[in-house]
């Protein structure tokens, strides 16, 4: 059976193939002493079942137990598949399994038009008609 996603050139789910190399930038940000600490903050056991929204990045990671992060939740978008490749070499350089697979909803990306946008900018106007 194929998943309706995937009929329209979106996969329903990642794995770790994927994802993209991470240039040596990326890579250097990764191993980072903030994002180690950011990591090993989140994987702490007693964060067991916390998860994080990281609108930013288009993903949304969990704290699955067993020194296991999971993401749950991703926006098929390069710049997601990038974080996700930066994430997953965090957690690995502090010895967490990062978990991606049948785990990972991928969402559509929708892009904003300027139409919607401009809707939304103009401010709600009230009149004083009486019913």
């Amino acid at each position: 059976m194929i998943d309706s996603t995937e009929k329209s050139g979106l996969k329903a789910r990642w794995d770790d193939s994927d994802l993209p190399t991470l240039t040596e930038s990326d890579t250097e940000r990764s191993l980072s002493y903030h994002c180690k600490s950011w990591a090993f903050n989140f994987i702490d056991p007693s964060n067991l079942g916390k998860y994080i929204h990281l609108e930013d990045l288009g993903v949304s990671v969990q704290n699955v137990g067993d020194y296991r992060a999971r993401c749950i939740w991703a926006i098929d978008h390069f710049e997601s598949r990038i974080a996700l490749a930066m994430l997953k070499n965090t957690f690995e350089s502090i010895n967490v399994t990062f978990e991606l697979g049948e785990y990972t909803v991928v969402v559509p990306c929708i892009e904003p038009n300027e139409d919607s946008e401009a809707v939304e900018k103009q401010p709600e106007q009230f009149g004083m008609e009486v019913v």
